[in-house]
């Protein structure tokens, strides 16, 4: 942005020069004297800017009031011109013409000529004018926002304003080097006055940590989510940095036991690495992804469970519980799932290992959306009826508490959450009646700041893909259709923004890489193109999609469906003895877990 002033400004001189010369010629063959004729020209001003104009005018007077017969007018100097008029009138003839200085002129003269014929006699006459411009410019003011520090990648804002007493011509030029920003603005004037000033350096920093991503498969066919010995894994890494990358890997804790990564110097890399699978592996192997970019900031990102075994499906098995389970999150590290039951201001813990609760969290606020962080070291829960998140760290046990909204109009507080790889959590606000008066947050797990993004509804279903990289935000009660909108985690933008289902009410899941959602039984493309209904006749509304994005689940009024994601054909359904209300599943897609009403049942998907 910027804002340029100009000022024309009067010179105090006001002296007029006008010249005037008389000729008279014989006339060739006969006696009679030619005719004096006087051409006096003058101007309104003897000095001007370049672009400003001058009034000439010119006078005629023919001796014994002869019949003027023709007035030549040029101009030289600054500004070339020339026209002739044919008069033929008898007596004094006036003329006023207005000439302008080009804005380029600079420094130099205007020359008025007049020549007129009249009774036999010549006469001419001129005026000059002056035209100069030797006041410099003014710069009024020169600032970068921001002030004292950006990143690397940030975009800067020089904002200046300059005037001068005729018109101006500038340029901005910065430079970079050694950690600093340097700005000068340099203004120039049309007549070559030039004035600069240089703005506070700025310093350049990098203090955003890069986003690591990562993708794990079984490349034999029709494996499913498991591995066995001898199978192969695929592990596709992204990495990828504001500025520069230093290093990209990835690592398997124990039995596994392997680790990698890969030198760049590039913004972005992405690596696949394929390799066999021995008997020695069996067991459960948590794996995670790396990024570190050219300055040190390192992030770390755990994805879930490599679990290696032969073996036959194992049956479900469920643990009672009371109260109605919110949202559901399941902590690959500890083999662990959370369940927020908002009824009893608690969160349950329930143990994969044992099958069985421990000891519950408590929370002064109603725990309604759940997740862990990137590195599943700490528990979010979003507090209802307060402005705040918590964070429950799960190695200390200590708490923490991050506002992410600052009113309380219609009881408004956080309802859904989830975290994504730029270390960002996407929160929902929500209130005490319907229609857009909520918000959707975004809080940096880093700064603790938070922005507001978008205004949403009451009600707003939210899930991520397993790897972090993709959101799903469906607006419900915008009907119909109902508005969904797509967060990538990569750039912190909302590439797709469309009409999805038609319906209330909805539950939404997303595959590993967020390259299919399922909104209740509808499933959609990354940029929500619809893909066909693949729900059952069975189906009672919860669903889940699978990390790899083959099968779907769907709550039946006896346990749970399974189908086929590409044309909706029922591949397998399990009886429970009641009707869940709410699905998850591991990202490994090896568990799956029902919220039914008195207790929660563990489903094996090997």
């Amino acid at each position: 942005m910027r804002r340029v002033e100009i000022f024309i400004m009067a010179f105090p001189w006001r002296r007029i020069v006008a010249a005037s010369s008389v000729f008279a010629l014989a006339h060739c063959g006969d006696g009679t004297a030619p005719k004096t004729v006087t051409v006096t020209v003058t101007t309104d001003q003897q000095y001007i800017l370049p672009g400003q104009s001058v009034v000439a005018t010119i006078e005629v007077i023919p001796e014994g009031n002869e019949t003027v017969n023709y007035v030549k007018i040029a101009t030289t100097g600054v500004l070339t011109s020339s026209e002739s008029l044919d008069v033929q009138l008898a007596g004094t003839f006036t003329a006023t013409r207005t000439f302008t200085a080009p804005r380029a002129a600079g420094t130099g003269m205007l020359r008025v000529r007049a020549t007129a014929s009249a009774g036999g006699g010549l006469g001419n006459g001129e005026a000059v004018v002056a035209v100069a411009d030797t006041t410099r410019p003014v710069i009024g003011s020169l600032s970068v926002t921001p002030a004292d520090t950006a990143q690397l990648g940030d975009s800067v804002v020089i904002s200046y304003t300059a005037s001068d007493n005729a018109g101006l011509k500038y340029s901005i030029s910065s430079t970079a080097a050694q950690g600093t920003l340097s700005a000068t603005l340099e203004v120039a004037d049309i007549g070559g006055n030039v004035v600069t000033t240089a703005a506070t350096p700025l310093a350049v920093v990098d203090t955003r940590f890069p986003i690591a991503l990562g993708t794990l498969v079984n490349t034999r066919s029709g494996a499913g989510s498991g591995f066995a010995p001898d199978d192969t894994f695929r592990l596709t890494i992204t990495g990828q940095d504001n500025a520069r990358l230093q290093r990209v890997g990835y690592r398997f804790g124990p039995p596994a036991s392997i680790a990698d990564s890969f030198a760049t110097t590039d913004s972005a890399l992405t690596q696949t690495i394929t390799r066999a699978i021995p008997a020695s592996w069996i067991g459960s192997s948590t794996y995670a992804v790396f990024a570190v970019d050219a300055v040190g900031n390192r992030r770390e990102v755990l994805l879930g469970t490599l679990t290696v075994a032969n073996r036959a499906r194992q049956a479900p098995w469920n643990a009672a519980l009371g109260g109605t389970v919110r949202d559901m999150a399941f902590d690959t590290k500890r083999n662990t799932l959370y369940l927020s039951i908002p009824d009893s201001n608690r969160v349950a813990v329930l143990s994969l290992d044992s099958k069985s609760f421990t000891t519950p969290l408590a929370f002064s606020g109603q725990p309604r959306g759940l997740d862990l962080s990137l590195g599943s070291d700490s528990l979010l829960v979003a507090l209802r009826a307060t402005p705040y998140v918590s964070v429950l760290n799960l190695v200390t046990s200590q708490r923490d508490t991050v506002r992410v909204n600052s009113d309380n109009f219609l009881n408004r507080g956080p309802d859904n959450l989830r975290v994504m790889a730029n270390n960002k959590a996407l929160v929902t606000i929500t209130f005490d009646g319907s229609g857009y008066g909520g918000t959707l947050v975004e809080l940096d797990l880093g700064t603790r700041a938070y922005a507001n993004r978008k205004t949403v509804t009451e009600f707003v279903p939210l899930c991520r893909s397993p790897n972090r990289s993709a959101a799903l935000i469906l607006i419900d009660d915008s009907c119909c259709p109902i508005e969904g909108v797509v967060y990538d985690a990569l750039n912190g933008t909302f590439p797709a923004d469309r009409g999805t289902v038609s319906r209330y009410f909805n539950y939404v899941s997303a595959d590993y890489a967020g390259s299919r959602f399922l909104v209740t039984g509808e499933v959609f493309s990354a940029a929500l193109a619809s893909l066909g209904t693949i729900a059952p006749a069975v189906a009672t509304g919860p669903s889940v999609i699978s990390p790899d994005g083959a099968t779907a689940y769907f709550a039946t009024t006896s346990g749970v469906t399974s189908v086929r994601a590409s044309d909706g054909s029922v591949i397998g359904s399990v009886t429970l003895g009641a009707q869940p209300y709410r699905l998850a599943i591991s990202p490994d897609g090896l568990t799956l877990f029902a919220a039914a009403p008195g207790a929660v049942f563990v489903i094996d998907e090997w």
